[in-house]
Order: structure tokens, then C-alpha cells, then sequence
């Protein structure tokens, strides 16, 4: 996986299990996963918790493990005022100000989900990076660039690339990069370099490819993480494993109906090698 092109690799988000993982294991695979990258792409590790002094915690030790980057969010277990979210991300960024701190906006954490003017607070502390975006309003990702040039936005989704890059966006945290690597590239390369056009042929076939696997999941009431780790699972470039109690494992079953699927109708996917695009 570090070695895939991808100019950064992440862990503990909500795929990952965050919620499910004790400070005694984060701290235990930080270590792992620091040295496994080594010195190619950006380490970023997630530092989320509904407690502050354990987000403070969790990042001091990424930052001993040598991460580049942590991605946090304000303490999301009740509702917190605009000046208590910032005040919390200032904290952060202010605590380690020799890594970069990225928010993590997701609805997983709603209670904790900031807005385009409060970007434009956190946006003078220097290690403040940016976010990674999960579900913005077109009309929220024009303020994110209106108000906040500066910072490095990326969309939380591989459907969410072409469109907010032609907004603005930096990126993706890319689900799809764990499948199929010279395809998720090739996507990001084709909006690097404002080929809309072919942007949008390639984002059509993987949203037909999308609702034909990981949809189906969804409405069988799977949960992202047991969708996220079948499907890599069903791919093989990284294990996926399985989800902790209570997610409701999809079944072994289910994950060769995938590799099925993906044989018979989405064989680009299954292609191997580098493309020579950038990553993600």
C-alpha cells in the first residue's frame, strides 16, 4: 500500500474502527504502521475521541512514532458552540506544531463538523492544514475555497473527487486506492491535469461499478466499515480483515459475489502495475 504511488496513508478513521480500537492498541499499531510506510508517502494517523485530553494523548504519541500528519476532530459526543470547536482544534495544532493537523469532517462526528467560516479561523494557525470532507453542499465547497485558498480540502469519497476537484478540492481519502491502485491514480491524475472530460468518463464507470457492489450492502444494512473491509477482502491488494462486535461482519459468501461481479463486468479493475499518475 505505501508504495502505490498514494502521496499519503492513513489510519484509525471510522473504517478503521476508531470507536472500537483502546488506547492501548492505538498506541501499539501507531507503531506498526509508522514503520511499515517508512519514509515514502505522508503517515497520518487519526487522533478521534469525545475526549480532548485523549485526542491530546493519541497525537502525542503519533508525533513520538514520527507521523507527519494527524486527523482530528472537536470532541463530537455533545453539541459544541462555534467558539469551543475552534478553541479545541487550536489546542491541538497548538500542541504539536511540528505536524500537520487535518480535520476530519465527517458526519461520524456531527456534533464536531465545522464550517467554512471557521476554517477561515483555524486556517491562521500555520500547522493547520486542511480537512478531509464528507458531505459538503456544493455551495459549502465554493466557500471552502472562497474563504479558505490556503488550505488543502479533500473529498471522503472517491464519488465526491471529480465534482469538488473542479471546485477546488486538493484530493480524496480514496476507499478505492485499497482496491485497485493504477485505477484510483489515473482518476486523480486525469483532474490534475483539468481533463474533465476523461475525468468524467472513468468517474461514470466506477459509479456504475460503486452501485452495482457497495450499494446493494447498504441497503442489506451493512455498516461502511463491514462494506469498506469486504471489499478488500474481495480485491486481495490489502486485506481488509473483519469488523469487532457489534458490526455485523458481510459474509465470506457475499465477498466472492464481489470478486464475481468485478470479474464479469468491471475487469479495468482487476489490472495490475503502475500507471505513472501521482497519488491521492
Amino acid at each position: 500500500m505505501a508504495n502505490c504511488g498514494a502521496h499519503g496513508v492513513y489510519c484509525f478513521g471510522s473504517s478503521a474502527e476508531f470507536f472500537s480500537v483502546s488506547l492501548t492498541e492505538f498506541k501499539r499499531l501507531t507503531e506498526a504502521f509508522v514503520d511499515a510506510v517508512g519514509d515514502g508517502p505522508l503517515k497520518i494517523v487519526g487522533c478521534l475521541s469525545i475526549d480532548l485530553r485523549e485526542i491530546l494523548e493519541k497525537a502525542e504519541h503519533a508525533r513520538a512514532c514520527g507521523a507527519d500528519a494527524i486527523f482530528t476532530a472537536p470532541p463530537f459526543f455533545n453539541p459544541l458552540s462555534r467558539e469551543e470547536k475552534i478553541a479545541s482544534m487550536r489546542e491541538i495544532a497548538r500542541s504539536f506544531p511540528d505536524i500537520g493537523v487535518i480535520d476530519y469532517n465527517e458526519p461520524t462526528v456531527r456534533y464536531g463538523m465545522l464550517t467554512p467560516p471557521e476554517y477561515a479561523e483555524l486556517a491562521r494557525e500555520e500547522n493547520f492544514w486542511g480537512s478531509k470532507q464528507g458531505d459538503l453542499t456544493v455551495t459549502d465547497w465554493t466557500e471552502l475555497g472562497r474563504l479558505t485558498p490556503e488550505l488543502a480540502h479533500l473529498a471522503g469519497w472517491d464519488s465526491l473527487m471529480v465534482p469538488t476537484m473542479m471546485l477546488g478540492a486538493r484530493g480524496v481519502f480514496s476507499a478505492l486506492v485499497c482496491l485497485c491502485p493504477p485505477v484510483a491514480l489515473e482518476l486523480y491524475g486525469l483532474c490534475v491535469d483539468g481533463d474533465w472530460d476523461g475525468a468524467v468518463r472513468l468517474h461514470h464507470q466506477l459509479e456504475r461499478f460503486w452501485h452495482a457492489t457497495y450499494k446493494p450492502l447498504t441497503e442489506r444494512g451493512y455498516a461502511d466499515p463491514a462494506i469498506d473491509k469486504a471489499m478488500m477482502n474481495a480485491f486481495g491488494f490489502v486485506p481488509g480483515g473483519t469488523t469487532r462486535s457489534p458490526i455485523r461482519p458481510v459474509t465470506r459468501e457475499e465477498e466472492r459475489e464481489i470478486r464475481r461481479l468485478v470479474k464479469a463486468e468491471f475487469g479495468f479493475l482487476l489490472a495490475t502495475g503502475e500507471r505513472g499518475t501521482e497519488g491521492t
